[in-house]
């Protein structure tokens, strides 16, 4: 949250008296991060509060304090070095609750609890962060038709607010107010320039919650609190909380009602020796894409607390941290004993992706402020494309390779793992490898990469990764934001240079690469094998017939080629659309209708695309579909260069075919039997007298 806390100009200080505030000895100080995390205590400010304080609820940021005095009705405020100010609010011995929203304005109770209608005393009062503005707030009686608010008992803490009440956008505030034992008693308020919006505001419905559990099942009583908060899945997320039950994770749907409620069973599933306490002061925040709990402790009189990684979608948690001060019962304050065990305000103030400060209000014990560290954690590129969530934030975890950049778009550099794809495409047996068994155009086994597009800020941030060679990026020195999951795209936010160079030979595809299923029949029975491309992969492209420029279209050849040689006598299918976005000179007429061709290009997924592969649906070995026909997949293919004119294309297909004479052909016209540095012009020659040309670069 962004606080400001503000000494207001009518604000006196305080004196610091043996009366209101008196330090007491700590027995013990432990605390400690878990999982890579780290909590340390920035400073602590010892404060006993007599009986006429009353402040059993207060938050912190900004590094300071703000507590909602009961007795004199007053707002308190506090830093590392003592009381700074105070400001009345409301009428001595009248309300206890109070709240905040995203931009620091304050929202409070000014009374313990209203039997009937009446306007003694407005709900709600709602204070500006600069102090220059306060709007009293009365409910109307349209919002609430059967008066139900008017009956509740006393409801001693207030929920949490977003956005900001007091601006032309406005904000929303969680209320609680219900009878015992009822569940109807949630109320989303909406406020717009310090007034409430009547018909925006609503009482929220309930539905299931995930595991069998029921939202209406849950107790809303004078002690449930409702935390609104920002998740990092870009929702506005409301956690109930009670001091007797699991805490519950809740959204709102179209139709107002909480649903997808996600119980986290802090209760069952603590690490063994450590207990979540009885108090309601729970909070929650995202940090970097992850969402943590800050949570109070067991047992109570340790005013201790957690810090958890929590996951929305089962509930599961990680433990972060543990902190406590193991503060004795207060000598002369038993009286008050319930309330001191019963109240342990946490929240959290994020810094960055790493950080983030956590406030303790400990009543009639202390304040303090902890430093709470968690490093991003590096995430394979594996894990990224097929599990990650667009616009979080991740390090690969793995090395990869700087692969390409393309002319048109020199600030994006295509790179790629280690040949880690979770579901490779497998030769099942008896098939044969068109491309790499059958016409040798694939040398070298089939690299199976995950592949990313990295977004840099410059051209000159991008070229760095690429000379003669290809960098190698070290798995834990590039961080970025996913931007694009079917299309793995991140846009780079952290780097550093790569101290390796490799070389990189891409992989070699046909048309039929781009089809569905990916193991065809041929016409002489055999079955074909063929690799599927990886979204944002480098590759080339041999063998491709273009239909013209009305349809953006290649497909197999067919007919007789130049040579005189039949082509696809197989009748493979095979074809692929194309976007010319990236092409850098004029495809109208570098590409003529009718003719083949050879080019390197990028491969993306449509819109359409079936996704990332589950298990059981693997393309490899599959048998062919009974009745189906082949159709074309869910491609689009880039062109990156003028196309080399194809000397041979697809020409007749046999098991026996084998290469006679491989020669490398450099720029200067060098021949050699072995690949030079650079660009290549590879002729190959088959025992049947076909010899194909084409292009590799090293």
């Amino acid at each position: 949250m962004n606080r400001i806390f503000k000494s207001l100009a009518l604000t006196c200080l305080l004196a610091m008296s043996s009366q209101q505030m008196a330090a007491q000895d700590l027995l013990e100080t432990y605390e400690k991060g878990f999982n890579g995390a780290e909590l340390e205590q920035v400073w602590m400010s010892d404060v006993v509060m007599d009986k006429p304080s009353r402040g059993i609820q207060g938050y912190g940021a900004n590094d300071q304090f703000i507590i909602h005095n009961n007795f004199d009705g007053k707002l308190l405020y506090h830093d590392r070095n003592g009381w700074t100010g105070e400001e009345v609010v409301t009428k001595p011995r009248s309300g206890k609750g109070i709240s905040y929203d995203d931009a620091g304005n304050w929202i409070f109770r000014p009374m313990n609890q209203q039997n009937e209608l009446q306007r003694e005393l407005p709900e709600l009062v709602l204070l500006s962060a600069d102090g220059t503005q306060r709007s009293e707030i009365y409910f109307p009686e349209s919002l609430l038709p059967d008066s139900h608010i008017m009956t509740a008992n006393a409801y001693s803490y207030m929920g949490t607010a977003v956005g900001d009440v007091f601006s032309e956008e406005g904000g929303q505030f969680v209320f609680t107010a219900a009878k015992e034992n009822t569940t109807d008693g949630l109320f989303v308020l909406r406020f717009r320039n310090g007034q409430l919006v009547e018909d925006e505001s609503f009482r929220a419905g309930f539905v299931k919650v995930q595991g069998g559990s029921e939202i209406d099942q849950m107790v809303f009583t004078t002690e449930v609190y409702i935390h609104t908060w920002h998740a990092s899945d870009g929702q506005l997320h409301y956690l109930y909380i009670s001091r007797h039950e699991n805490p519950i994770d809740m959204v709102l749907d179209e139709e107002n009602h909480l649903f997808k409620g996600t119980i986290i069973d802090v209760e069952n599933n603590m690490p063994e020796g450590y207990r979540r306490g009885q108090s309601n002061g729970y909070s929650m925040f995202s940090m970097g894409g992850r969402d943590y709990m800050v949570l109070p402790s067991l047992p109570n009189w340790e005013d201790a607390f957690h810090v958890i990684q929590v996951n929305l979608e089962d509930g599961s948690f990680v433990h972060k941290g543990y902190h406590s001060n193991k503060y004795p019962k207060l000598p002369g304050q038993e009286q008050y004993y319930y309330e001191y065990i019963s109240s342990n305000w946490l929240n959290g103030e994020v810094v960055d992706d790493t950080t983030a400060y956590i406030y303790q209000y400990f009543p009639w014990g202390y304040m303090a402020k902890y430093k709470f560290v968690d490093p991003k954690q590096d995430t394979p590129l594996e894990y990224i494309v097929n599990e990650g969530k667009v616009d979080n934030t991740y390090t690969i975890a793995d090395d990869i390779i700087a692969v390409y950049i393309a002319e048109k778009e020199p600030k994006r550099l295509y790179a790629k793992d280690l040949g880690k794809h979770r579901f490779p495409s497998v030769k099942g047996e008896g098939e044969i490898d068109y491309v790499k068994d059958g016409n040798r155009l694939q040398t070298k086994d089939w690299d199976q990469s995950n592949w990313v597009l990295l977004d840099f800020n410059t051209e000159a941030e991008a070229s760095q990764f690429l000379s003669a060679s290809k960098g190698v990026i070290k798995g834990g020195t590039l961080t970025g934001i996913l931007t694009n999951k079917l299309n793995p795209t991140m846009t780079v936010t952290d780097y550093k240079l790569p101290e390796q160079w490799t070389g990189y030979e891409e992989n070699k595809h046909v048309t039929a690469n781009y089809m569905d299923p990916l193991v065809q029949q041929g016409k002489s029975g055999r079955k074909y094998f063929f690799v599927e491309p990886k979204p944002q992969e480098y590759v080339m492209i041999y063998w491709a017939k273009y239909d013209g420029h009305e349809s953006y279209h290649f497909r197999v050849p067919d007919g007789l080629d130049a040579n005189g040689h039949q082509s696809n006598v197989e009748e493979l299918a095979g074809g692929f659309k194309v976007d010319w976005s990236l092409y850098p000179g004029n495809y109208l007429e570098d590409f003529i209708q009718g003719n083949t061709y050879n080019f390197h290009a990028i491969i993306r997924y449509t819109a359409d695309h079936h996704g990332v592969l589950g298990e059981g649906d693997l393309p490899s070995g599959a048998p062919l579909r009974e009745g189906e026909g082949v159709r074309e997949g869910d491609y689009i293919v880039y062109p990156l260069e003028g196309g080399d004119e194809a000397m041979t294309a697809i020409d007749e297909l046999s098991s026996d075919l084998e290469p006679v004479e491989v020669t490398y052909v450099n720029m200067m016209g060098m021949r050699s039997t072995q690949p030079f540095d650079g660009v290549n012009i590879v002729v190959t020659r088959y025992n049947n007298g076909m010899t194909q040309v084409h292009k590799v670069i090293k």
